[in-house]
């Protein structure tokens, strides 16, 4: 038989396991009950893992490209820009030495002859030159966007590092002091420097890492000549100085010449790039004009001319559904104002 007393009981058991459940399940904060039972019941889904994307790394690159077979990787070399080409070089060593190789001078003579340049002077490799005339950072500090080429000093130059690392002819004893001056004459020098006087006299200045470079062989020369003791040696060292000074004075006679050259490809180079550009804005302005009349605008409310002079129409980019829109949105109200007018005008002559 139940008694009160064990009903009771159970009650107070009952409740005191709500009380923990809801201890459990239920924050702190004094919401009203229906929105604790959704809480309390809500369950909480963990975000999907996603996928990790494997990118390989730049050795990872690097060294699939070096299993390449020969034969296929320069195929693939041969279609591309001597731009590219230099790009490649800075890669990885492995590059670098495929591309110096005599195997693959006809990749950059190849590539070079597609955009027309010159070919590269005696004293320099078609790399080289590649790197000289169509990359356009200083070769010194890597800036952007220099513009002029120092012939004489075979380098792209900026005018803070000619500042900074080329010394005139009557600063070579005070920088060099243990030199003797007539290491200049075998090295290049150049006289365009800018300078902050207009009527300041011309020198010639030189590049502080050749005439370091050119006092390391000199001293290598030198110290192979005290080893062996020799005549040999010694006219060897008399002949290299004869050749050098003859490179650099050939160098400076054909300067002119080859600059000019030069001056003459860029110049021809963005005449074909104007006239591909013309040659694309009129392509582009056919179609749009074909459009446009599909649309129920009249040939006499387009001004083609006007057409061609739009900064947005003469944007190289390919004409797609977005670019599309964007410019009818751009030019439609201009075709319903001259259609206003063409109305305008004409309703006057038929009321004259």
């Amino acid at each position: 038989m139940r008694t009160r007393s064990g009903k009771r009981t159970r009650d107070d058991s009952d409740n005191e396991e709500a009380g923990k459940c809801t201890n459990v399940l239920v924050h702190s904060d004094p919401l009203d009950a229906g929105a604790r039972k959704s809480q309390a019941q809500r369950r909480v889904v963990p975000p999907k893992k996603k996928a990790k994307m494997s990118v390989p790394s730049q050795e990872v690159r690097a060294h699939c490209l070096s299993e390449m077979p020969l034969d296929i990787m320069f195929e693939i070399f041969a279609l591309l820009h001597p731009k590219d080409l230099v790009s490649l070089c800075m890669a990885g060593k492995a590059l670098l030495s495929t591309l110096r190789s005599d195997y693959a001078q006809s990749i950059w003579i190849k590539a070079r002859e597609a955009t027309r340049a010159p070919a590269p002077p005696e004293d320099l490799t078609e790399l080289q030159w590649a790197a000289l005339i169509f990359k356009t950072s200083c070769m010194s500090c890597k800036g952007r966007d220099v513009k002029t080429i120092d012939f004489m000093l075979r380098r792209r130059l900026c005018t803070k590092c000619k500042k900074l690392h080329l010394i005139p002819t009557k600063m070579f004893p005070r920088v060099f002091p243990e030199l003797d001056p007539s290491i200049t004459s075998l090295v290049y020098s150049t006289s365009a420097i800018a300078s902050r006087h207009p009527h300041h006299p011309k020198q010639l200045y030189f590049w502080k890492s050749d005439i370091k470079k050119m006092a390391a062989k000199l001293e290598g020369i030198e110290a192979e000549i005290k080893a062996n003791s020799g005549s040999s040696t010694k006219k060897s060292l008399e002949d290299f100085k004869k050749s050098r000074r003859e490179t650099v004075q050939k160098v400076f006679n054909r300067n002119f010449a080859f600059r000019l050259t030069y001056d003459r490809w860029v110049a021809s180079e963005a005449s074909l790039a104007r006239k591909e550009a013309r040659s694309a804005v009129d392509k582009r302005c056919q179609i749009l004009v074909q459009r446009f009349i599909q649309l129920g605008h009249s040939p006499l409310d387009i001004d083609l001319d006007r057409l061609k002079r739009r900064s947005d129409v003469q944007k190289n980019v390919e004409l797609t559904d977005k670019v599309w829109a964007r410019l009818r949105q751009n030019i439609e109200p201009v075709l319903r104002d001259a259609r206003e007018r063409r109305l305008e005008e004409e309703n006057k002559v038929v009321r004259s």
